[in-house]
C-alpha cells in the first residue's frame, strides 16, 4: 500500500511526474516510487523459473482421486435437495389451492430438508474417519 501511495504522490504532482518521465526517457527503467514520492532505484533480481525440484510443487502431483470408502452414495446427496424442492412446491401449491394443512406439510418438508443438509456432510465425515481408521490398522 505504501508503494501505491508513493506512486500516486509522484503521478499526481506535475513536477515529480515530469522528473520521473525524464528519468524513464533517459533509459533507466529500474526506478520505482519511493516512500515520499522520490524515485529510488530498485535492485535487479534475476528471473528464476519454476524448477521441478522445488519443494512447494508436491501438491501438483497428488492424485485427485478420493480415499476409497469415503464417498457418500449419490442418492443420499440428493435427499436434501429433493426435500427442499418438495417444501417449496408444497408451499406454493398451498397458496394456490388455499389449503392450510399443506402449509404445515411444507414446514415439515423444510425442517427435514434442513436436518438432512446437516446430516449428509456429517455422514460423509464419519465415513471418511472410518475409512482412515481401517486403512491405518492394515
Amino acid at each position: 500500500m505504501r508503494e501505491l501511495n508513493a506512486a500516486w504522490a509522484v503521478l499526481s504532482d506535475d513536477d515529480k511526474r515530469a522528473a520521473y518521465d525524464a528519468q524513464l526517457r533517459g533509459g533507466d527503467r529500474s526506478f520505482s516510487a519511493g516512500r515520499h514520492g522520490a524515485a529510488t532505484s530498485r535492485p535487479e533480481r534475476p528471473f528464476r523459473p519454476l524448477h521441478p525440484d522445488d519443494d512447494d510443487t508436491g501438491w501438483r502431483e497428488e492424485s485427485d482421486v478420493g480415499v476409497p470408502g469415503t464417498e457418500v452414495h449419490p442418492a443420499l446427496q440428493f435427499i436434501p435437495i429433493g426435500l427442499g424442492a418438495a417444501a417449496i412446491l408444497t408451499l406454493l401449491s398451498s397458496f394456490v389451492i388455499h389449503n392450510d394443512r399443506m402449509i404445515g406439510l411444507a414446514v415439515v418438508f423444510g425442517f427435514l430438508a434442513g436436518i438432512s443438509f446437516l446430516l449428509v456432510p456429517l455422514l460423509a465425515m464419519l465415513a471418511g474417519a472410518r475409512a482412515e481408521r481401517s486403512s491405518s490398522h492394515r
